[in-house]
């Protein structure tokens, strides 16, 4: 069965019930004994208890299990502050949100200002307001939390579209308050304009423009006085040295190889090299992947820069068409995945080079069965994003209103989506730590469910829902007994499908998780019938005991 790091499997009560019967014949306060030892009622549990017996599978944290199945499952984290909300509401323009498993914290941005707050606070954390560079462009600016500047704090780095800087080394310890930052500017072309930002290690940062050029950001401490700099990438270093990269630095940054109306489409952190503290960037415009390798303690240097369309038509023309949209990058264990998408059908495509400077070619293809609304090629909050958790294998596509985990593996049919209430969406997600028993998690930064954390399981032996019931008892199974209380759990639960004979699979469905519940052997309900059949059993001791 699956398990979550945070969300531990549901103890057994059994024992400590048994121990507890030498000291005590009293019920819990929330049980309602009869006094008719005769009568059907002699064992009350209130609703709500028998609610959360199945359903509150709380861990260490005291984390409600939203939606729990064989090999994936969803937890609610915590809430977001009245105020992160309410400045989602009143803007006016564009607006950024992010989060950090590693700072475990979280922020929500518009052109002029930026709330920051810890997501061990909950509902009641409290917020720190910073005053955003470039408020004029009316534009919202990129964003990067930073960890590690000590326990309950946090950095935050923020870059203007225009190309200011600024840089709070500890937002809520720090001496003076917000007022109290590093500034910088990027010297960008005209007309260009900062869009994102991308962690490539502790302490530095790579910008991404929205022609493709790339800045590196260095978080600089001396004497234990912080400081920025900050400065284009130079392919000077790499093994492509020439006229391209001398125009380059005409241009402004570095410039892709790309066409005239190219466009910047995502930046993202690679693996580690071989090299000490160099790790890889991935840059993805409408038609190019770039990778460089850049470094704190060395020159940074372009690994390869591939003409995307060439290198994927191949692999993606018989599942896709020649017409396709890139929408994301992300690292995995193999190389840069990809994820494409034509109409409502999606796929992850893998690269893998033969070593660190060579180009690319497609290593597997995974296509998704969940069909995706059409979104606006490159529009934001409305393009599909990927993230691949400890580089793979699970992967997970967020497509605004839905998530969906799927494994990277050749062969592999595991994939899994869930999907947010109407009105509701994903605004960020981020990867966290795999942990030891191999279930990758994403943390979900929704707008009205909160901060959501999903887990998958991709490697293993299929599910026993997929061998014995289908995917029609697996969500019939998930739809009752997890998505009865609309106003508690903020996933939809909806059980549709267009193919051949659904209603009769439905119905088959139905009749076999009624028949589960009936017999006891549903493993949504074990525990609360060992529950009611121990209590049963002390009920029958007492009695003998007072007569």
């Amino acid at each position: 069965m699956f398990t979550s790091p945070s969300v531990k499997p549901r103890r057994r009560v059994v024992g400590s019930l048994q121990n507890s019967q030498e000291h005590s014949l009293n019920a819990s306060q929330e049980l309602h004994i009869s006094q008719d030892l005769h009568s059907s009622q002699d064992l009350h549990i209130s609703q709500e208890q028998s609610l959360n017996a199945s359903q509150e599978n709380a861990g260490d944290d005291g984390e409600l299990t939203l939606l729990r199945g064989d090999r994936h499952a969803v937890f609610e984290v915590g809430t977001m502050p009245p105020a992160a909300r309410q400045l989602l509401a009143s803007s006016d323009s564009a607006a950024a949100c992010g989060l950090s498993s590693a700072a475990q914290f979280a922020y929500v941005a518009t052109a002029d200002t930026c709330v920051v707050w810890s997501l061990a606070g909950g509902s009641g954390a409290a917020v720190h307001r910073l005053a955003m560079p470039d408020a004029e462009s009316l534009e919202a600016p990129a964003v990067a939390l930073v960890a590690g500047v000590g326990a309950g704090d946090v950095g935050v780095v923020a870059v203007g579209s225009l190309g200011r800087v600024r840089y709070w080394d500890r937002v809520v310890f720090g001496l003076g308050g917000a007022a109290q930052f590093h500034a910088a500017a990027l010297a960008l072309a005209p007309a260009d304009r900062c869009e994102q930002i991308a962690e490539a290690s502790a302490g530095l940062f790579v910008v991404a423009t929205r022609s493709g050029c790339l800045f590196r950001l260095a978080l600089q401490s001396t004497q234990g006085q912080a400081g920025l700099d900050a400065r284009a990438l130079s392919r000077a270093a790499g093994p492509r040295a020439g006229v391209l990269s001398r125009m380059a630095s005409l241009l402004g940054g570095s410039a892709s190889d790309g066409a005239v109306d190219d466009r910047l489409v995502a930046v993202a952190r690679g693996a580690r090299t071989e090299i000490r503290h160099s790790r890889e960037v991935y840059a993805l415009t409408r038609t190019r992947l770039t990778k460089w390798v850049v470094s704190s303690a060395h020159a940074e240097r372009l690994a390869y820069s591939l003409d995307l369309r060439p290198a994927l038509a191949g692999a993606l023309a018989p599942a896709l068409g020649p017409d396709f949209c890139v929408y994301d990058v992300a690292a995995s264990a193999r190389g840069a995945c990809v994820l494409v998408g034509a109409g409502e059908r999606l796929a992850v495509a893998v690269l893998h080079a033969a070593h660190v400077a060579a180009e690319p070619s497609v290593a597997g293809l995974t296509l998704l069965r969940h069909a995706a609304p059409q979104p606006q090629p490159q529009s934001g909050a409305q393009r599909p994003r990927l993230v691949v958790p400890g580089g793979g294998p699970a992967a997970f596509v967020v497509l605004g209103q839905a998530v969906v985990a799927v494994s990277l593996e050749e062969g592999a049919a595991f994939e899994e989506a869930v999907t947010l209430r109407s009105g509701d969406c994903v605004l960020a997600a981020c990867a966290e730590s795999t942990d030891l028993e191999g279930d990758q998690r994403v943390l979900l930064a929704c707008r009205r469910a909160g901060i959501l954390r999903m887990a998958a399981a991709a490697q293993g032996p299929a599910s026993r829902s997929e061998c014995a019931g289908g995917p029609q008892q697996a969500q019939l199974e998930q739809a009752v007994f997890f998505g009865h209380d609309a106003a508690r759990n903020p996933l939809a639960f909806a059980i549709a499908s267009d193919a051949a004979g659904a209603d009769l699979a439905l119905q088959a469905a139905a009749l076999r998780v009624s028949h589960a519940i009936l017999d006891g052997s549903s493993r949504f309900v074990a525990d609360r019938l060992d529950v009611g059949a121990l209590l049963h059993e002390r009920l029958r001791r007492a009695h003998a005991v007072a007569q």
